[in-house]
């Protein structure tokens, strides 16, 4: 069994965490069967590109994202095309894509995340890895 060795105190890490209200949005959404394997078992590497190209589906995401533009939403997704879709589409916000990857970029990718903790923009459009690699969040 590992023991714990050191632990950061939240207070240490405070300016760092985006808290969040995650709020889980229920739709009619039908998963097509091309989506499906041959055992009814989700098939995942099409269902995540065929939902990010839904456009009824990213009707309802930009709907939902004007509808709380007061509000500090970051929205994220492991298809980056589908991001950049609904960044252009809302024309709002920052997008942290895959190409900021160089130091320059890191920098810029630093700034539009601390923009958002900062609350001068509302929107940050970011793929799970590269926002798991700078963004934390809690629950509230």
């Amino acid at each position: 069994m590992n023991k714990v060795k050191y632990r950061i105190e939240e207070d240490a890490i405070q300016d760092k965490i985006i808290k969040a209200e995650i709020i889980p949005i229920y739709t009619n959404y039908e998963i097509p069967e091309d989506c499906m394997k041959w055992d009814g078992t989700l098939n995942y590497t099409k269902l995540p590109t065929y939902m990010a190209e839904n456009v009824e589906r990213n009707n309802l995401i930009l709907k939902l994202l004007k509808e709380n533009k007061k509000n500090y939403c970051l929205i994220l997704s492991d298809r980056l095309e589908g991001l950049r879709q609904l960044h252009e589409q809302l024309n709002d916000g920052l997008m942290i894509d895959g190409s900021m990857t160089s130091k320059k970029a890191k920098q810029e990718r630093e700034e539009a995340i601390q923009k958002l903790r900062n609350k001068e923009e509302h929107f940050l459009f970011a793929s799970f890895s590269l926002a798991r690699e700078r963004v934390r969040y809690k629950t509230s």
